[in-house]
C-alpha cells in the first residue's frame, strides 16, 4: 500500500481519533505515533514510521489491534506501507472477527470459519480491495461494520460498500 502524502495520511489519523464519538481510545494517537517511531529527515519530511501493537477501543467493547510499518521508497518518493495486521476483535456474537495481514508476504486475509474455511484469503478471491487496506481505512471499515452488524466486510456482497471505504481512504 502506498501513501503518496504521509502527513495528511497521519494528520487525518489524528484527526479521526480526536473527533470520532465512537472510538473509546486512544484519544491522542498523536503521541502514541511520537512515541512509536515516527521517521523524520534533516528536512522534516515524514520518511517511515511504526505502529506497533496497539489497540483502538471502541465504545462498543470491540477493538482493532494494529500493526503499521512505512518507509519512504527512495526511488518512487512514496511512503510504502510494507508490513501490516489489521486485525478486528469483536466483544459479542454479533459480529465476526477478520483481519488484514501482510507479514513480509503476499497480503491476504484471515475470516471467521462461518464464512470461510481457508486460512489465508488472498486479494484475488475477494471482491474487497485489500490491497489497499491501511489504518485509516481499518478504522473506518469497523465503524461501519459495528453500525451494520449484518454486512461483513470480507463477503461479495457487501465488498461494495467498503470499497467505497477504501477508496476514500487513498492518501
Amino acid at each position: 500500500m502506498e501513501i503518496y502524502n504521509g502527513k495528511k495520511y497521519l494528520e487525518k489519523i489524528i484527526k479521526v481519533f480526536a473527533e470520532n464519538n465512537m472510538i473509546k481510545s486512544p484519544k491522542d494517537f498523536k503521541n502514541i505515533l511520537l512515541a512509536n517511531k515516527l521517521h523524520i529527515n534533516k528536512n522534516g519530511d515524514i520518511v517511515g514510521w511504526i505502529i506497533k501493537g496497539k489497540e483502538i477501543n471502541f465504545w462498543s467493547k470491540d477493538y482493532l489491534d494494529v500493526d503499521e510499518y512505512a518507509q519512504l521508497n527512495q526511488q518512487e518518493k512514496k511512503l510504502s506501507i510494507y508490513k501490516f495486521s489489521y486485525h478486528f476483535k469483536p466483544y459479542n456474537d454479533k459480529l465476526d472477527f477478520f483481519r488484514i495481514d501482510n507479514n513480509n508476504s503476499k497480503i491476504h486475509a484471515h475470516a471467521s470459519e462461518k464464512y470461510f474455511s481457508e486460512d489465508h484469503i488472498y486479494p484475488e478471491k475477494l471482491k474487497l480491495k485489500i490491497i489497499f487496506f491501511n489504518l485509516l481505512v481499518g478504522i473506518f471499515i469497523v465503524l461501519k461494520y459495528i453500525k451494520n452488524p449484518d454486512k461483513y466486510p470480507l463477503l461479495e456482497e457487501n465488498a461494495d460498500m467498503y470499497n467505497s471505504i477504501i477508496e476514500g481512504g487513498k492518501y
